[in-house]
């Protein structure tokens, strides 16, 4: 763990692990306010095969094959098989690509989950894009920001030939369970800490 990954995942794993899964809290003085699933992850990974680096990059490492898979499969349908191939290759040749997969924090599944939403909802696959719309706020706070512009440009792009009334009552159907377990994250954080 090195740069961010150590403030967000790192000392959080350690410490729910060293609390014995009862406390699921940044240490005191050290505590940003994000959901702490991942780190909960980490602890959970660690327990089970041991504290390891090839653990933790392994876990990673399957968020990096399913941006893959979701941009294969996204530029596949769009265009063709080869466009398609050149792509997936481009990404795994960026440098943003390559340090999201290098490093252990929150960005690559930020990554997957945005790119999962959008594509599950153009896809009209529901279940698929709660789940993902879901995830997006359990994973940092960041991903409210994320999960934002999603629904937005689906709200007015993908859904532009449906009445309004339509429209809202679609957008409230996918926030309302990502909604209700981020509140639940925020409670249990204020109950823990005090603060939200």
């Amino acid at each position: 763990f090195f740069g961010d990954g150590i403030s967000t995942m790192s000392r959080v794993a350690f410490s729910i692990g060293e609390s014995g899964f009862t406390d699921f809290t940044y240490p005191d003085g050290q505590d940003p306010g994000h959901p702490t699933l991942f780190p909960l992850i980490y602890a959970v990974l660690w327990k089970l095969f041991g504290k390891s680096l090839a653990i933790s990059h392994g876990f990673n490492f399957l968020f990096g094959i399913g941006i893959i898979s979701i941009v294969f499969k996204w530029m596949e349908a769009e265009t063709n098989r080869s466009n398609a191939i050149i792509a997936v290759l481009l990404l795994m040749l960026t440098p943003l690509f390559l340090a999201q997969t290098a490093m252990l924090n929150t960005h690559l599944p930020l990554t997957f989950f945005t790119l999962y939403l959008a594509y599950s909802l153009k896809r009209h696959n529901k279940y698929h894009a709660l789940f993902a719309a879901t995830m997006l706020p359990l994973t940092h706070l960041q991903g409210l920001f994320y999960l934002a512009a999603v629904v937005i440009w689906w709200f007015f792009v993908q859904l532009k030939n449906r009445d309004w009334k339509f429209r809202v009552v679609k957008t409230f159907k996918l926030l309302i369970i990502p909604a209700i377990l981020f509140a639940g994250w925020l409670l249990y954080h204020y109950q823990m800490k005090g603060w939200l």
